[in-house]
């Protein structure tokens, strides 16, 4: 049958609901039943389009909120642990994972860290 790509309320509800749980656009795409990167980013810029990019910017709002949660347990040793870190190299087996997450919360809200970021909208 192919790809959609005709735009419907139900497929741009479908998308920003599993950008939310943190899977990537080029992800969602690769499925047969969604339509295909470029179609969904002609979407985003379409000006007739404006509540599925609200909806779509919040997705990755949600989802970069979560990459934060993330980096927070993985600093804290876990969900509801104290840090047991009793030596230096414990602290530096953490760092990497903090950094990805870290490089991962940037890249999906770059409004929160405006300096970062190559392309601002004027």
């Amino acid at each position: 049958m192919g790809r959609p790509s005709k735009f419907s309320q139900a497929l741009a509800e479908k998308i920003c609901a599993r950008i939310a749980d943190r899977e990537s656009l080029r992800s969602i795409c690769r499925d047969e039943d969604t339509p295909a990167k470029s179609t969904v980013l002609s979407w985003l810029v379409d000006e007739d389009k404006a509540a599925f990019r609200a909806r779509y910017a919040l997705a990755r709002e949600i989802m970069a909120d979560s990459f934060v949660d993330e980096m927070v347990e993985i600093a804290d040793g876990g969900p509801g642990r104290i840090p047991q870190l009793p030596d230096r190299h414990a602290r530096c087996r953490l760092r990497p994972r903090i950094y990805r997450q870290r490089l991962l919360d940037r890249d999906q809200a770059p409004r929160h860290h405006p300096r970062n970021h190559r392309l601002q909208r004027q």
